[in-house]
């Protein structure tokens, strides 16, 4: 992922993958909008909703019996499992009457590789022995491979279910209602539920820029399909100026680089500039490689007419941008297509990119 962020920073510092000014073809002042009616009045921009984990929603139980009460609670069947704000924890279980003190409780190791649990004995010298030993497995989890924001936010509701116990305000409840309420979790999670419905950020760092990102919701009738798109002002944004944009797909794992990315800017270690991710709408799974290859590797045609032909002309009536001086960058599969679009663009009227980044291209997609 540092690799993808060094590359992503020296685009915005240096543009070095473009063409010299004297090879430079001149673009169009402004972008012809094809946006059909359906379209214009589909797209909406809203206040920054990032933060608030608007896919929660989308990975709730759509009906069956309401356990909504239990998001205010933490409980805890002992030896079976736990409820912590909604969400279920079976690993690392306290007992009913620990205190605080030293201890031993039985940790899961998952192996990434293997996709299997180890059961091992975790022995400490006190609670704040146990968060650093299980802070510790949980680093290492992330480091094998595996999604980081689900990892941490277990580890949050592990050490949440302690305090709870230790401060007895745990609400104990019976083997019978954490069955039930798992299967309503479960089902109501069905097929398409995965943990990797989750955006990889970092909420602290993001909430450091919020007042400068927008966000937009927009529809592509060709590929009907929903679309999320933020667009980040640089410091000292001055609308009466122009900016180039860095426009980056996979927004799911690319706006946690924006952050940085402003910092930056900031420090004066990169040229100003807009900077635009593009994910899909969050009722979808981003992290599914089938549903990015469906779009990013067989679709590349349609995606490709939603951004040169609708979004960046619709962001070009909300923002003056200098499209000479502009970069479309893709990842992996988002590789795949900005190296597409480099070569399908002088097939379009609109031409908003003078530059493309085409990062470790998954070209077996």
């Amino acid at each position: 992922m540092k690799k993808v962020l060094s590359l992503i920073t020296a685009a915005a510092l240096l543009f070095v993958t473009g063409c010299n000014s004297a090879d430079k073809e001149t673009y169009p002042v402004t972008l012809t909008n094809h946006m059909t009616q359906r379209e214009l009045d589909a797209a909406h921009k809203t206040g920054f909703q990032l933060l608030d984990k608007p896919w929660e929603q989308y990975m709730k139980q759509a009906e069956g019996n309401d356990y909504s009460y239990l998001n205010d609670k933490i409980c805890l069947c002992e030896g079976i499992g736990a409820i912590v704000h909604g969400r279920p924890v079976f690993n690392a279980l306290p007992a009913k009457d620990y205190d605080g003190g030293a201890g031993e409780v039985i940790y899961s190791a998952f192996d990434v590789a293997t996709s299997e649990s180890k059961p091992e004995m975790l022995a400490f010298d006190s609670f704040e022995d146990l968060k650093a030993k299980l802070r510790t497995k949980y680093d290492e989890l992330i480091a094998s491979g595996f999604q980081a924001v689900p990892a941490n936010e277990e580890y949050d509701d592990t050490i949440a279910l302690y305090e709870a116990v230790i401060s007895g305000k745990v609400e104990m409840i019976g083997k019978d209602l954490i069955d039930e309420y798992m299967d309503e979790y479960y089902k109501s999670a069905g097929p398409t539920f995965s943990d990797s419905m989750y955006w990889e950020m970092d909420d602290a760092t993001v909430a450091t820029i919020k007042d400068y990102v927008t966000e937009y919701h927009m529809y592509d009738e060709e590929l009907d399909l929903g679309f999320v798109v933020h667009v980040t002002t640089p410091p000292s944004y001055d609308s009466n100026r122009s900016y180039p944009a860095i426009v980056m797909t996979d927004a799911v794992w690319r706006f946690q680089n924006v952050p940085e990315m402003y910092d930056a800017m900031s420090r004066g270690e990169a040229e100003p500039q807009l900077m635009v991710t593009i994910g899909f709408e969050y009722d979808i799974d981003s992290w599914d490689n089938e549903v990015r290859a469906n779009i990013l590797c067989d679709h590349k045609k349609e995606f490709l007419d939603f951004i040169n032909d609708n979004l960046m002309p619709y962001l070009s009536s909300e923002y003056k941008i200098d499209y000479d001086d502009s970069t479309l960058f893709g990842h992996s599969q988002g590789g795949v297509f900005s190296h597409y679009a480099a070569f399908n663009h002088d097939l379009y009227e609109n031409k908003p990119f003078g530059r493309y980044i085409i990062a470790s291209p998954a070209f077996w997609s």
